[in-house]
């Protein structure tokens, strides 16, 4: 996974990291196991609509508690959350520019955007460097939360982002 290749155009390689974009995944791997398992088909059929169901689901629930933030930015070192962030709304900034750690004029221009916009939170991936996200948090008196979008669960990262954005909020609704 190569740093900065083709995010800079809108084309965020990371689908995964959308219930939506998961939906569809599973209706396409569902349709090529039927073909080639079609003594499964009716098993298949169920366990895509189990599925389906729980993630649109979740994805009301997100939609829901992330209603309220439309239009808020939030900060991630590499840009890997652009699905998410496009399927409720939000403007995700990175605080890598061009795949590589921003220089200390850069870090100072993202910290105050970041602080005009009253981000509080800096999403970490391990799989990069962690110190100007942690800088650009010190000096926005925010934190750092660490997020792997290669993580095998992509679902439990999500709802890790979702509580990061709207800490003070009931998970299961009224």
């Amino acid at each position: 996974h190569q740093g900065g290749h083709g995010h800079g155009h809108g084309e965020d390689p990371h689908v995964w990291l959308s219930l939506r974009n998961l939906s569809s995944m599973a209706a396409i791997v569902a349709e090529a196991l039927t073909r080639h398992l079609p003594e499964h088909g009716d098993v298949i059929a169920r366990n895509l609509a189990a599925y389906r169901s729980s993630l649109g689901r979740l994805d009301a629930e997100f939609a829901r508690r992330l209603g309220p933030l439309r239009g808020q930015a939030f900060y991630i070192y590499h840009p890997a959350l652009g699905h998410f962030a496009a399927d409720y709304g939000l403007v995700q900034r990175p605080v890598e520019i061009e795949g590589k750690s921003p220089s200390p004029r850069q870090l100072a221009a993202l910290v105050e955007r970041a602080r005009a916009e009253g981000v509080r939170v800096v999403f970490v991936q391990p799989q990069f460097q962690q110190r100007p996200a942690q800088i650009l948090a010190e000096r926005i008196g925010g934190r750092v939360v660490p997020l792997n979008p290669m993580a095998s669960d992509p679902l439990a990262e999500l709802r890790l982002a979702v509580d990061t954005l709207c800490p003070n909020q009931d998970k299961t609704g009224d």
